[in-house]
């Protein structure tokens, strides 16, 4: 039994709600059409508006990129590139590189339609997000855009840094690294920011270091003496140079001691063999000639009623 049928045998009251229904339902098909077919025209108005925009804007991309890229190889080909440190090179190809790119994609984003103003704005927002979140980078950024510009050391320079005597491997904008001259085969990274705040010695680039030593004896000791047995035993090393000559110095006078000082040149690889072989020996000098290292003490007196 079809629907035209069961109308036909239903009341008048159940044939007017049918046919309202049938009505509703063909003019929701109709809206439907209507709402899809607007759609897509809608789409293909801007599909034919935009479509010659982003071609451009794809064009300047790509154009832009490899126009960067030629600009940064040919300024460092240049006389004056070629001159600079190469850690000062690397790190203004690496500014100019990224100063292109951010043109190149701001006129590809203007070409779309976005405001270059809006562009920029977001870029900002971004960079003071990121900025925040690596404060410790960003100070390490300034101490190595700091070494680049004063040079205070150079890459193949001996320094010495925190307690550190090594030498200079490499120096990028962030990190510096280095070889302790204890440990040769181990490279050390320092943060440039670190580095940047404290005191750094840059040793002498003829491969030279003067080693300081310091004793302490006792007041009955003789000077002479003891300055005549702290030299031999310097110069009983092969490792100590002989120019400049070894010194041997009284730093001061303390409570309990008399503080000397040697001070001996060496290669600086032999930095740290000559002043074990220092530290190992004088004791047993001192043995040998008499020469007593007072040591703090405590006398205690007992008096009985």
């Amino acid at each position: 039994m079809d629907v035209t049928e069961l109308a036909q045998g239903a009341s008048p009251e159940n044939t007017n709600i049918v046919d309202e229904t049938v009505n509703a339902m063909s003019e929701a098909v109709t809206d439907t059409t209507s709402l899809l077919d607007g759609l897509w025209t809608s789409i293909k108005e801007l599909a034919s508006a935009y479509a010659f925009k982003f071609v451009i804007a794809l064009l300047i991309i790509i154009i832009g990129i490899k126009l960067s890229k030629l600009l940064i190889k040919f300024l460092n080909n240049e006389k004056l590139f070629k001159s600079l440190d190469s850690t000062v090179k690397r790190f203004l190809c690496s500014i100019i590189k990224f100063i292109l790119y951010a043109v190149v994609f701001v006129s590809a984003a203007a070409e779309l339609g976005i405001p270059a103003t809006s562009f920029i704005t977001i870029l900002a927002s971004c960079g003071l997000a990121i900025g925040l979140a690596l404060q410790g980078s960003l100070s390490n950024f300034a101490g190595g855009l700091m070494i680049l510009i004063f040079k205070p050391f150079r890459i193949g320079d001996y320094i010495e840094v925190e307690n550190r005597i090594g030498l200079v491997h490499d120096i990028n904008i962030f990190y510096t690294t280095i070889s302790d001259i204890s440990t040769p085969n181990v490279l050390i990274t320092m943060p440039n920011g670190s580095i940047s705040n404290t005191v750094v010695k840059d040793i002498a680039s003829n491969g030279q270091i003067r080693l300081e030593v310091g004793i302490g004896v006792s007041y009955k000791s003789d000077i002479d003496k003891v300055i005549k047995v702290l030299r031999d035993l310097a110069y009983s090393n092969d490792k100590v140079l002989t120019e400049p000559e070894v010194q041997i110095i009284i730093t001061k006078y303390t409570t309990n001691s008399i503080d000397f000082q040697i001070r001996a040149w060496v290669k600086i690889e032999d930095y740290y063999s000559v002043m074990f072989y220092l530290n190992e020996n004088i004791k047993k000098a001192f043995d040998k000639n008499g020469i007593v290292i007072p040591f703090a003490h405590t006398d205690v007196h007992i008096i009985q009623d």
